[in-house]
């Protein structure tokens, strides 16, 4: 199977994607499960101090480099409502902070109404097309690479209670 080194990021990744089906009909399931199983990146995400000190959320989002334009992703939250928008950022202490690729989760969008408490999954991919042109990072995967390594990017969601920001994390590097 062909592997390539995404430079300066120590990554392998594999130029056709595996996938733990038994069966030769790949799922969208098996998709996410390798993302989660063998994330490149992770994320942690808690309440944002300055936006939401009291907020119960909280979740984990996994990230997989699934070739040179795209990137896949798998994020499960607990305790939040009102879920109104989700984004890739780009942080480095100053204000405010930089959307490198909004996210659609549609299976978490409007999630309960303000005040009604509840979970949620949501998956896709994003690429190098969908980065925001005005953005901090260049239309590529290496320098996108780069930039969660140098610990500036972020995954950032925002609620109707807290449209700044409820919980976040930072994507941090997985050892394979």
């Amino acid at each position: 199977m062909p592997c390539r080194l995404l430079i300066g990021a120590g990554l392998i990744v594999s130029s056709t994607p595996t996938l733990s089906a038994t069966s030769t009909n790949a799922t969208s399931t098996n998709a996410s499960q390798q993302v989660v199983d063998q994330p490149h990146f992770k994320a942690e995400l808690l309440g944002i101090q300055q936006f939401s000190p009291q907020t119960n959320a909280s979740g984990e989002a996994y990230f997989r480099v699934l070739d040179d334009e795209n990137i896949g992703y798998f994020v499960d939250v607990s305790n939040i409502s009102g879920v109104s928008d989700a984004s890739i950022t780009y942080w480095d202490g100053s204000f405010p902070d930089r959307t490198i690729v909004p996210l659609r989760f549609t299976s978490l969008e409007g999630i309960a109404a303000p005040g009604e408490v509840a979970s949620g999954t949501a998956e896709g991919t994003f690429g190098v097309a969908d980065f925001s042109e005005r953005g901090p990072v260049e239309r590529s995967i290496s320098d996108f690479v780069k930039h969660v390594l140098d610990g500036n990017v972020y995954l950032k969601i925002t609620t109707v209670q807290t449209p700044l920001g409820e919980i976040a994390g930072k994507l941090v590097p997985q050892v394979q």
